[in-house]
C-alpha cells in the first residue's frame, strides 16, 4: 500500500471513530513500536540463560508498554506483572493468558501497607468523547488527581473515578510472589516512579536493567532517581519519556 493510498484510509477510518479506535488499538496490539531504548536493552542482556523481570504499573501489557515486544519475541522473559486498576488488570491477564512464564499482582505499590485514594479515567469516556479520546487515556491512573485533570485541557475530569485502592510496599508483593532474582526492573506509575524506585533494594537484586519513566517527574525527584542509580554503579541513557540504568557486567 502506498504512503498516500495508506494516509486516505486513516483519513478516512478517523471520520468513523466506532470503527477507528478499536482497529487502532488492536494494530497497536499487533504490532507495536520498538521503544527507543530497545537495543540497548537487549544487549545488556544478550548473555543471560532467562531474564526475570518486575514491571511496576503493568496497564494492559501492550500500550505503550517497552517490554511488550521483548516478551513476545524471547522466551527467556519470565516475570511478574504489578497493575493497580481493575479493569485494566484484567486485560492484562486476557492479554498474556495461558502463558506460565508470568505472574500478576492487582496491587497499588506504596510506602506503607493499607489503602488510597486512586484516580483513573473512566470507560465511559470512549463513548462520551469518541475521537477526540486518545488511546493512552488509560495509562494516566495516579495517586494525585492533578495528574489526570492537567492533560488535555481538563477534557478528561468529568470522567475521572476515585477508588480506594489496596497498597503494599513493593518489597510485601516481592515476596508474596516469591521473587528472589531480578534482571529487569521497570517502573511506570505516572509521576510516582521515583517512590517506587526508592523503596526497592538495588544492592540485594542488583539488577542488569532498571527502566523508569522520568516524563512526569518534578525536576526534584528526576535528580534524585538518577543520582540513586549512579551511585549503585550505573550508567544512564536518557531518552524522550524514560531513563534507562545500566549496570556493569
Amino acid at each position: 500500500m502506498t504512503s498516500t493510498l495508506r494516509q486516505r484510509l486513516s483519513a478516512a477510518l478517523r471520520r468513523l471513530p466506532w470503527l477507528y479506535q478499536p482497529l487502532q488499538r488492536g494494530y497497536r496490539r499487533l504490532v507495536p513500536a520498538p521503544h527507543p531504548l530497545e537495543a540497548e536493552i537487549r544487549a545488556a542482556l544478550r548473555n543471560l540463560d532467562r531474564v526475570h523481570f518486575v514491571q511496576v504499573g503493568s496497564n494492559d501489557g501492550t500500550q505503550g508498554d517497552p517490554l511488550h515486544r521483548l516478551l513476545r519475541r524471547d522466551r527467556r522473559w519470565r516475570g511478574l506483572f504489578i497493575e493497580p486498576v481493575g479493569f485494566l488488570f484484567e486485560r492484562l491477564r486476557q492479554n498474556y493468558a495461558g502463558d506460565a512464564r508470568f505472574d500478576f499482582a492487582n496491587v497499588a505499590i506504596a510506602a506503607e501497607p493499607g489503602s488510597a485514594a486512586f484516580y483513573y479515567v473512566s470507560e465511559q469516556a470512549k463513548a462520551a468523547l469518541g475521537e477526540r479520546l486518545p488511546y493512552w487515556y488509560d495509562q494516566l491512573g495516579s495517586f494525585d488527581r492533578q495528574h489526570i485533570v492537567k492533560h488535555l485541557d481538563g477534557l478528561l475530569e468529568p470522567y475521572i473515578v476515585e477508588t480506594a485502592l489496596p497498597c503494599l510496599p513493593l518489597q510485601s508483593v516481592l515476596d508474596q510472589h516469591r521473587v528472589d532474582r531480578i534482571d529487569v526492573l521497570h517502573i511506570d506509575t505516572e509521576g510516582y516512579d521515583w517512590q517506587v524506585l526508592r523503596m526497592f533494594d538495588l544492592q540485594r537484586y542488583r539488577p542488569s536493567v532498571v527502566l523508569y519513566e522520568h516524563k512526569h517527574l518534578s525536576p526534584d525527584d528526576r535528580q534524585q532517581a538518577r543520582q540513586r542509580l549512579k551511585d549503585a554503579g550505573y550508567s544512564l541513557r536518557t531518552g524522550r519519556d524514560d531513563t534507562l540504568g545500566l549496570r556493569p557486567s
